[in-house]
């Protein structure tokens, strides 16, 4: 279901004051969980269960699923290049670059760099993400490391 909101005026301190913390949390995260693969900040990042993408999760599901995924690359980064805000949610695009270097399932390495986009949307509630809805350009990645995959 989706709800339609305005973000508050600037004018409305309280909104803006958590707008800007929110907004410096997700910046933070993007650098310490994607770039410096401090997985373990998500336990203080994620509400003790949050939702992402519709399921409910909790913060250790996280850090062994982000964990699992940087052991295949190297040098794995991610750079936000854009960031919006309203009220308690934030909405990052970031770029993610790579090597890939270790095996998936069935997807040998071949070292071959990828760079993948995505779009976050961050709700807060008390401090913490209560609602992450993560969209990445995970096809593309695929195709750069040499899986064709079929069409549609």
């Amino acid at each position: 279901m989706a709800i339609l909101r305005r973000c508050s005026k600037p004018d409305v301190r309280g909104a803006r004051i958590i707008t800007r913390v929110s907004e410096a949390r997700v910046r933070e995260y993007w650098r310490r969980v994607w770039s410096e693969h401090d997985v373990a900040f998500a336990r203080e990042f994620y509400a003790s269960r949050y939702t992402q993408n519709d399921r409910e999760r909790t913060p250790e599901e996280f850090v062994k699923g982000a964990a699992t995924f940087l052991e295949h690359f190297d040098g794995f980064s991610a750079t936000v290049d854009r960031v919006f805000e309203c009220d308690d949610v934030v909405v990052t695009r970031v770029v993610c670059r790579a090597r890939h270097v270790r095996d998936f399932p069935g997807v040998p390495a071949v070292g071959a760099p990828v760079e993948i986009t995505g779009l976050d949307v961050f709700r807060f509630e008390d401090g913490v993400v209560v609602e992450h809805l993560h969209e990445a350009d995970h096809e593309a990645m695929w195709e750069q490391v040499g899986v064709r995959l079929p069409p549609g």
